[in-house]
Formats: structure tokens, sequence, C-alpha cells
């Protein structure tokens, strides 16, 4: 059985307390902040050419809404033949974000391997670069080159720079930039979740609103002579 709810006042029925149930339920929904499941920056690439590089090599980038990197990783070619491949993230001043070193045991997603670091959250425009690095210090792997006819699918989230580098046979900052936006080698990648933009929260709020509207204007017309 349902019980109903009285206004202590007037004595009316207001609500039962199963809809007041649904309606307490549903609140915390319309509060949260709700977050994506984890996505790859770098999907795939077609008219690659196979190179190498005399130390650090990757490309840069500019998320283009709120995301944050949760993983590291590399390609399974590049992984391949050449583990532990050490990926590293560097902000725009060089400064190291974070690293991880990648190898054929690291979990596989799609068309590469993960390892998991502590959630970075990225600024909205910002410029990264993101580069490789083989023990051997010469790492071989895919470039795309966009003036070749290369070209690569990121996520919508992630806007692809240029090639990047760094040639002393070093793990260090891949400060050398070339080539036209959207190319790069095509080793290191990342995981990352983001947040909706805020229309997206706003459809969800106006949601939220309809379904509680609904039983209030029944609970109105009860309350009215």
């Amino acid at each position: 059985m349902t019980a109903a709810v009285r206004c202590s006042v007037c004595g009316n029925h207001i609500v039962d307390t199963k809809t007041l149930f649904h309606i307490l339920a549903l609140t915390p929904l319309f509060w949260a902040t709700p977050v994506r499941a984890a996505s790859e920056a770098l999907l795939s690439y077609t008219n690659s050419s196979f190179g190498f590089v005399s130390g650090t090599a990757g490309w840069t980038f500019q998320p283009q809404a709120g995301v944050t990197i949760t993983s590291l990783g590399c390609f399974t070619n590049v992984v391949a033949t050449q583990d532990p491949i050490r990926v590293g993230l560097w902000a725009s001043d060089g400064s190291l974000l974070a690293s991880a070193s990648v190898t054929t045991t690291s979990a596989l997603v799609n068309q590469s391997r993960y390892e998991p670091i502590t959630a970075l959250p990225l600024s909205l425009g910002a410029t990264y670069y993101i580069g490789a690095f083989a023990p051997s210090g010469t790492i071989f792997g895919d470039f795309v080159s966009p003036q070749a006819g290369g070209s690569a699918i990121t996520a919508p989230e992630i806007q692809l720079g240029l090639m990047a580098s760094a040639t002393n046979s070093l793990f260090e900052f891949p400060t050398n930039t070339e080539g036209l936006p959207g190319g790069g080698f095509m080793g290191p990648n990342f995981e990352f979740t983001s947040i909706p933009e805020p229309s997206a929260l706003l459809l969800t709020f106006v949601g939220g609103v309809v379904i509680v509207a609904i039983p209030l204007r029944r609970w109105w017309r009860r309350l009215s002579p």
C-alpha cells in the first residue's frame, strides 16, 4: 500500500510516498557531473611511411574540451619489437607532466597498449607534446605527413598538431616540430576521460525538471479547490 503525505496546515493530500521516493532518488542525478568513459586520443591513420628517429618522437596536440588523461600508451606495431617503450607527456614549456613504460604485456585497447597514470587534467586549448622512446635510442615506426597524403583520425576532443622530435638519442622533450597540422610519429598514444559540454548538462537538468514537474502539476491540481 502507498501511504499519503498531507499538508500539516490544510490537511490536503500533497504527494504519495512512492512518488516522493522517486523524486528523492532522482535528485542526486541532477547535481552529479557526468564523466564519459575513457576514449583514445589517436584512433587510426592512413597513407603512412615507415621511418625512424634517433631519440624521442611523437606529436603535439590541443584539447578541445575539458579532458583528463588516465593512461599513456603506444601503438602495438612499435611496442612489439622494441619494448619497453617509454612514453612521456610534456607541457609547452618542456616540463614533463607524466611518463610510463609500455610493454607487450600492457593492456591492449584496439591498436595500442596502455599503462595507467595518475589522473592528469589538461588545460583547454593549451599545446602539449607526447613522445615515445625506445631503449636502443632509435625508435622505428609509421610517420604521417599531410604533405604526402597521410592522415590521422583523433577523438573529437583532441586536435592533432605537428610532428615532434628530439634527436639526441635520449628520452627528452621533443621540442623540434615540423610539417603541417595533422601529422606526426604514430607511436605514442593516450587515453582520457572528458566532461560533457555545459549544453549537455543543461539538457540533463531540463529533462530532470520535466520528470519532476509532471507529478508536481498533479499535486497542485489536488490542492486547488
